[in-house]
Order: structure tokens, then C-alpha cells, then sequence
């Protein structure tokens, strides 16, 4: 993960950085972001920055075998992370849990992102592999 002071761009070590695949970061300050992924031995890549180190944080609730492919947060205490067969996770700013999608189909969410004026309302893009 590289990150830009202002001036000049640094590597900054990942938390988990064998094996991983980084697809989405969101950050709401200098001091707080959120990376998703997916790890290789196929479990949950969910890692957050607190504007000095990275580090790995496992959801309360849902599948922790889930990839997952792009974050949004309206706030630090408002996230989604969505992903592969229909996995969607929110952040209340302390936790995160797996929500249902109801109705929805179990596509692949491949980028998530609020709406204004309620940013905390998602909107999944779906992308349909054939």
C-alpha cells in the first residue's frame, strides 16, 4: 500500500501482506482508512488504518471466508464493503457485521458507494459474470 504525505508517496506495510489482493480503499481522514481483499488461504481481508500502522480486523457476523472487492464510508462511523456472491458488510464504528440482502440477488458487488443526502443508504454496483 503506498501513501501520499502531500508531497511525496511511501510504502506502508499492509497488515497482512502475503498473499493478498488488495481491490478497494476508502478513507474518511489521514488517520482513518479501511483496505478490503481477499487472502489466498480464502479468508476475509479487512484491514484499517489509524494514520501510523495497518492492521487486521474479522467482522462479528457473516461469512469470514468471503471476498470482498470495494469499501465506501460517509463517515467513521458509517461503512460498507461489498464483494463476491452478494457479500455486504457494514461498519457502525466499532464493528462490523454481515447485513442480508434480502431480495437481492447473490451477484458479485464489485464497487459500493452512499448517496446523497443520506450517504449512509448504499448503492451496489452489480456486475454479472457469464
Amino acid at each position: 500500500i503506498s501513501h501520499w504525505n502531500g508531497s511525496t508517496w511511501t510504502r506502508v506495510n499492509p497488515a497482512v501482506a502475503v498473499n493478498s489482493h488488495l481491490y478497494g480503499v476508502n478513507c474518511t481522514s489521514s488517520n482513518d482508512c479501511w483496505a478490503v481483499g481477499q487472502r489466498k488461504s480464502g479468508d476475509v481481508l479487512l484491514e484499517h488504518y489509524n494514520g501510523t500502522n495497518w492492521s487486521r480486523v474479522l467482522p462479528t457476523s457473516g461469512d469470514p471466508n468471503q471476498d470482498l472487492w470495494a469499501v465506501n464510508c460517509a463517515n467513521p462511523n458509517s461503512c460498507w464493503a461489498v464483494g463476491k456472491s452478494g457479500a455486504t458488510l457494514y461498519y457502525d464504528g466499532s464493528t462490523w457485521v454481515g447485513v442480508s440482502n434480502g431480495d437481492l440477488p447473490n451477484d458479485d458487488y464489485r464497487a459500493v458507494a452512499g448517496i446523497a443526502p443520506n450517504p449512509d443508504f448504499p448503492v451496489n454496483a452489480l456486475w454479472e459474470e457469464t
